[in-house]
């Protein structure tokens, strides 16, 4: 095991990750309906990751976990835009 892995907030930089792999994953799907359920996935994730990294903070106290929440803002903000605009070509 490298040192690095050992490193929570690694750990939780990895979670993140997946998100964009779902997206990736979900980007293939047969139907907007089916990429929607993706999308919605991610976003789970993403809410998941905040609490997670917000329960680290408590606990560690460390300032350089503040500097991932504007990418986890602009991944919600992203994955937001992206339902909207398939919800409303359903229309």
């Amino acid at each position: 095991m490298y040192k690095f892995e050992g490193l929570q907030v690694w750990q939780e930089t990895l979670k993140l990750a997946t998100i964009c792999y779902n997206i990736a994953e979900g980007s293939g799907a047969e139907s907007d309906k089916e990429f929607l359920r993706f999308l919605h996935t991610a976003k789970k994730s993403l809410f998941e990751t905040i609490s997670i990294l917000k329960f680290i903070e408590h606990i560690y106290k460390k300032d350089e976990l503040k500097k991932i929440y504007p990418n986890c803002d602009i991944v919600g903000k992203l994955l937001s835009g992206l339902i909207r605009k398939l919800n409303s070509d359903k229309i």
